[in-house]
């Protein structure tokens, strides 16, 4: 399968992540460094969810999730080691035409998420198209190293000097 790239804005839309555990963490702090409002929905979830939970960074429903749950979301992210739940979150999000993602299992999803590298508003991405998460990775890991923070700078410069030259 081949997949179309393309770069959402999240800003202020509402998304879902369902699960609590590490990966759900990591969907969840990489959905707001986008300016997502994201709630998680997970009866175990880590103290670093609710940590998050308490400072008002996202709305956190400590139970088991609901297939209504989806209602009025732009996306959702199954992070679940529950196959069954995860099946469950694909079909329910299909259902009502949403955006959905569920982590390791790019068979029910209709997108999947590229390893990326961030430097200020740089973002580098690499799709394996879900053949080899670990490919993905070593390229990640292997682009930070040779794509250092002074390119976020460097965008911020060129974005200002750009902004100027277009205003005349």
């Amino acid at each position: 399968m081949k997949y179309y790239p393309v770069n959402l804005n999240i800003q202020n839309r509402h998304c879902l992540v369902v699960g609590g555990g590490g990966v759900g963490t990591r969907k969840v702090i990489a959905l707001l460094d986008c300016g997502a409002r994201v709630t998680v929905v997970s009866p175990d979830p880590t103290p670093r969810l609710q940590e998050l939970a308490a400072m008002g960074s996202i709305q956190l429903e400590k139970r088991s999730y609901r297939s209504d749950d989806i209602n009025k979301m732009f996306l959702v992210i199954g992070a679940t080691d529950d196959e069954n739940l995860n099946q469950q979150i694909s079909k329910d999000a299909e259902r009502v035409n949403i955006l959905c993602n569920i982590a390791d299992r790019p068979e029910v999803c209709n997108f999947i998420l590229p390893a990326v590298v961030r430097r200020g508003d740089l973002a580098i991405t690499i799709s394996t198209s879900g053949k080899s998460p670990a490919l993905a990775k070593k390229l990640r890991k292997k682009l930070e190293h040779q794509f250092g923070k002074e390119y976020g700078v460097l965008l911020k410069l060129m974005g200002a000097i750009r902004k100027k030259l277009l205003s005349q």
